[in-house]
């Protein structure tokens, strides 16, 4: 179990990383990336360091909640 908790939380950080490279593409002035990211890149690596899997799953709700709040970068 140990071993899936590590390749969640390493995925959940990685995506983390990319989407905050995205955000850097439009300059961090859309909230909903910025925020999104570090919510993904934050619970990935809180859960691998506590080794628990609520981080993961408060990354994901709190993300889903951020993108309907800042709404999607990509529709205008």
């Amino acid at each position: 179990m140990e071993i899936l908790l590590y390749i969640a939380g390493g995925l959940s950080g990685i995506m983390g990383f990319f989407i905050l490279v995205t955000a850097s593409k439009y300059e961090f002035k859309h909230l909903g990336l910025t925020f999104g990211g570090l919510s993904y890149l934050i619970g990935g690596v809180l859960a691998i360091y506590q080794s628990n899997w609520w981080f993961i799953i408060g990354a994901w709700i709190l993300a889903f909640g951020i993108r309907k709040i800042f709404g999607d970068p990509t529709r205008t």
